[in-house]
């Protein structure tokens, strides 16, 4: 699941996320589109408060950076 669908899902805005995440909204919205990735400690953070497969989310964060 991708974080944008998965945020929708949970009802959550853009500035929720990000203020939960200690981030700024610019941060999370390129973490959606695949311009930037969360650092680890937040890549496991981000998981749980979305309800992510961390493993899967990790995967594609690797896929995307091969690329």
């Amino acid at each position: 699941a991708s974080i944008r669908k998965a945020r929708h899902r949970k009802g959550l805005k853009l500035k929720h996320v990000a203020s939960a995440m200690r981030a700024s909204i610019p941060s999370v919205h390129a973490w959606e589109t695949g311009k930037a990735h969360p650092q680890a400690l937040r890549l496991f953070d981000l998981a749980g408060r979305l309800g992510i497969d961390l493993n899967a989310l990790a995967r594609k964060r690797a896929f995307r950076k091969a690329s």
